[in-house]
């Protein structure tokens, strides 16, 4: 047993990560459980525990078998994990996608009606007015000219914790992969699949046709994939909680951060944001 042979995914979702999970497990010699903190195989026991990250990289170890590798992916969100699973000496990377693209997916994910992922909007109100800085709240409403909504206060929340996400990974430096390009290019999957193991397995080209034959699993329908058109959809106090957030989030060290040129180092281009019209404000 190779304590190597682990890795560990990270996302805040909304970047295809069940997909990426189903198709990495189609090659014989990987197993990556999906949005679990349960010992893996135990995903379905409800009387089974959630564990710590650093239990959790325990029990990935204790089930390695032979020269096969497993993981897990969307269970722990951001970085916390990162060191445990480096210290067995297995890998650690993080999946984005374009922002905007990806809070819309999570903010429908959370807010469309008869989604089995909706939660009451008043959970969210109480949540994020007990976690989060009133002052931020103000700031939006002041900037985006009007009261914030309960949907508003679900997408905030949303977009906080996804630019937050981000933040963790590139201030960390964590080696992180596009949604986008995992999805459409095999070469992409090929360096993905060799990171995670280390360059000692091997991606054929039934494998690499087997995933790409594997039907994405998200089904959140978009009116648009084109981040400046749903950008400009979102109402003021939307746009001005994505603005703000990006301009100003917190990192671990509590030192602002700017993540427009991180974005854009890594193919995302966020300045149409500053000169986009004005749009319709949000209810009161």
């Amino acid at each position: 047993m190779d304590s190597s042979n682990i890795f560990y995914i990270s996302s805040w979702g909304g970047s295809a990560t069940q997909w990426i999970s189903t198709v990495l497990s189609l090659h014989p010699q990987i197993d990556c459980f999906h949005g679990s903190r349960k010992a893996p195989g135990q995903e379905e026991n409800p009387h089974s525990p959630e564990l710590s990250e650093t239990s959790y990289v325990q029990a990935l170890k204790a089930t390695v078998k032979e020269e096969n590798f497993i993981g897990g992916c969307h269970g722990f969100h951001g970085v916390n994990i990162k060191a445990y699973i480096e210290k067995e000496g297995g890998v650690f990377c993080g999946i984005l996608r374009d922002p905007i693209m990806r809070i819309q997916s999570l903010f429908k994910c959370h807010t469309e009606e008869n989604d089995p992922n909706k939660i009451p909007f008043d959970f969210w109100a109480y949540t994020y007015q007990e976690y989060q800085n009133a002052s931020l709240i103000q700031a939006i409403e002041e900037e985006g000219g009007a009261k914030i909504t309960l949907e508003d206060l679900v997408f905030t929340w949303v977009a906080y914790q996804t630019l937050v996400c981000d933040c963790h990974m590139f201030i960390t430096g964590s080696k992180v992969f596009r949604m986008e390009d995992l999805t459409e290019s095999r070469d992409h999957m090929t360096q993905f699949v060799n990171h995670l193991t280390q360059g000692r397995i091997e991606t054929t080209e039934s494998y690499l046709s087997q995933v790409f034959s594997t039907r994405k699993i998200n089904s959140h329908s978009h009116q648009t994939n084109d981040p400046k058109d749903t950008f400009d959809a979102w109402n003021s106090v939307q746009q001005s909680a994505f603005k703000i957030i990006l301009r100003s989030i917190n990192s671990p060290v509590h030192q602002p951060l700017e993540l427009t040129d991180f974005y854009r180092q890594r193919g995302y281009d966020l300045n149409f944001i500053e000169k986009s019209p004005a749009p319709a404000t949000s209810g009161v």
